[in-house]
């Protein structure tokens, strides 16, 4: 099969599958023969989020060295760019194609060092290991509350109020779903507290998008934000990104998997099976997602067991940026 003028999403797994498989000459070279077939392989800020977290420095410049050689130098949005898009045109049931490169300082400052490759990222890694561990407690929440909802488990913790949340919310809403089963109620239930995560709480590795969009609005309060979701964008909790998401968080702990960082990163890397043609993983429970066949996008995923990487012998002229 020929796969050609295609959009190629690379997650985090796979980025480090073939940081163990290629140099940077093959990297280049690479490139270019994708380039000749009208192909880009992309990143987004939620791989680089990752790869920046490498604890092995000499790893993680070998990884970003890579990856300045062998992807587009521009990155595609993060989860909260095209999550405030989807809002803003009106949750359609098909988006109409926009372009999709991320408008944030990050994009920026990847663009630089794409195109000076003696370049690199400064930044304080105690610092950024320290956000990352915000994150990672936020997604061990968000899972054990998920899970909860998955199974049916009582709560009667601090995560109660969650769920008592969760549940006025979806009774107010089922009113516009065609589908009243089980396994489809639990999914819009985990649509509705991700969208307080992300939206109202405003988790994401940035969540300017998302800033800006309250402050344009003028609400704070999160329950309030919440409810004015509910009022204006329901939507969102049964179709559209969020709405994927919820799909690859059930799937994913109804089968019991885990994987090494964490449900919700997972997740937001889930988003970039609808805006890529191609999204490229390591990971299996990317691969039984697809095998799964619970949402038509999932269908996008290729594991690196499926791709068949031909080697040529060429010389490359390592540049001088």
């Amino acid at each position: 099969m020929s796969l050609r003028n295609l959009n190629f999403y690379f997650e985090t797994s796979a980025v480090n599958y073939l940081a163990d498989s290629m140099s940077w000459a093959d990297a280049l070279a690479t490139k270019g023969l994708q380039s000749t077939k009208g192909n880009l392989w992309y990143i987004s800020p939620v791989t680089l989020w990752e790869i920046l977290l490498t604890s092995d420095a000499d790893r993680r410049e070998r990884i970003i060295f890579l990856c300045q050689h062998l992807f587009h130098e521009k990155l595609i949005n993060p989860p909260s760019e095209f999550i405030i898009n989807y809002i803003k045109s009106g949750c359609p049931i098909i988006e109409k194609p926009y372009d999709f490169h991320s408008k944030l300082e990050i994009n920026e400052v990847w663009e630089d060092i794409c195109k000076d490759k003696r370049r690199t990222f400064v930044l304080d890694f105690k610092e950024l290991k320290s956000k990352m561990k915000l994150f990672q407690d936020f997604s061990k929440q968000l899972d054990k509350i998920i899970n909860r909802v998955v199974f049916d488990l009582e709560i009667r913790d601090e995560a109660h109020a969650y769920q008592n949340t969760i549940n006025i919310i979806y009774n107010q809403i089922n009113k516009n779903f065609k589908f009243q089963d089980d396994v489809y109620q639990k999914i819009v239930k985990i649509s509705i507290l991700l969208a307080l995560f992300i939206l109202c709480i405003e988790g994401d590795i940035d969540n300017l998008p998302i800033k800006i969009w309250w402050n344009k609005i003028g609400i704070v309060p999160i329950l309030d934000r919440l409810f004015y979701l509910v009022d204006n964008h329901s939507e969102i909790f049964y179709r559209g990104p969020i709405n994927q998401m919820a799909f690859m968080a059930y799937h994913q702990i109804s089968l019991g998997q885990k994987s090494n960082r964490g449900l919700f990163m997972d997740c937001l890397h889930s988003i970039y099976t609808t805006y890529a043609n191609i999204f490229i993983t390591n990971d299996e429970h990317f691969k039984t997602l697809k095998e799964k066949e619970i949402h038509p996008n999932f269908s996008r995923v290729m594991h690196t067991s499926e791709i068949n990487i031909l080697t040529y012998e060429r010389k490359v002229i390592r540049p001088n940026h």
